[in-house]
């Protein structure tokens, strides 16, 4: 019974300068709209974006509002050329996200101009730094094997904290009296993870085991044995063991819980 989970959505800024060579733009917004395929086609990330491209503080502020009012989960700042630090500033100020700083390698066209992608990304990583934010951080354009990788990486890494933010953990029963070591802190466990915790009596789940049907059981068997190898003499205890993994299916559907865990 697989969870159903939000997709991903990231803001996505492409920082420019717009007085640069029209070539060196154009190359800039193609490396760009690469990297915008690799994350949705490849990483099924929804990617929003203000604007193709980022050269003023206005537009920055623009994006950063946009960016909030479509709740994303991360931003890519990608640096198709150099930029001036405020751009970045504005967005890393007002958005308290994970963040992909991504700078791409000097590339040099026929008229061999310096386009300083790179030397857009050290201003921002101080930003970040006096900010006393984290980020993290690729280098090259993504028919790089590595910067691939260390995308997938930083992906994967934003969907389970989404994922952690919005599942809910059944705890099945309760621990014993005056077993306090076993016991955990549900508030502390939201401000850090936002996970819900969602307490499921042990009372009530032995009644549900108690109400499965015959029926339920029967047709639950029929796929059970699809799968295992079954002897005659294990059949009875598997049946009894099928009552057991229904009920949980419909504490899961009921509750809406993503994970469960038996209370010692």
């Amino acid at each position: 019974m697989p969870a159903n989970f939000k997709k991903l959505k990231f803001g996505f800024v492409n920082f420019s300068l717009d007085f640069l060579e029209p070539e060196d733009l154009a190359m800039a917004t193609k490396y760009a709209a690469d990297a915008k395929k690799y994350l949705e086609k490849e990483l099924g990330v929804i990617i929003v974006e203000s604007v193709p491209s980022i050269f003023t503080r206005s537009l920055s502020n623009a994006a950063w509002k946009f960016f909030k009012a479509e709740n994303v989960d991360a931003v890519v700042i990608f640096n198709g050329t150099f930029s001036t630090g405020e751009v970045a500033a504005e967005i890393v100020r007002n958005l308290d996200v994970p963040y992909l700083i991504w700078g791409i390698e000097e590339f040099a066209i026929k008229k061999h101009n310096f386009t300083g992608s790179m030397v857009g990304v050290m201003p921002q990583g101080s930003i970040f730094a006096n900010l006393g934010k984290k980020f993290s951080f690729v280098y090259g354009n993504i028919l790089s094997q590595s910067a691939k990788e260390k995308v997938k990486i930083f992906v994967n890494t934003v969907r389970a904290i989404a994922y952690l933010k919005e599942s809910a953990i059944g705890v099945i029963g309760m621990r014993p009296d005056g077993f306090e070591i076993s016991d955990f802190d549900e508030l502390a466990v939201k401000k850090i993870f936002g996970t819900t915790i969602t307490k499921v009596s042990m009372y009530a789940f032995t009644n549900m085991i108690k109400n499965v049907s015959e029926k339920e059981i029967d047709e639950d068997m029929k796929e059970q044995q699809k799968i295992f190898d079954i002897s005659k003499e294990n059949l009875d205890e598997s049946r009894d063991l099928s009552k057991v993994y229904i009920a949980l299916k419909k504490v899961i559907e009921e509750r809406n819980i993503q994970a469960y865990a038996p209370d010692c």
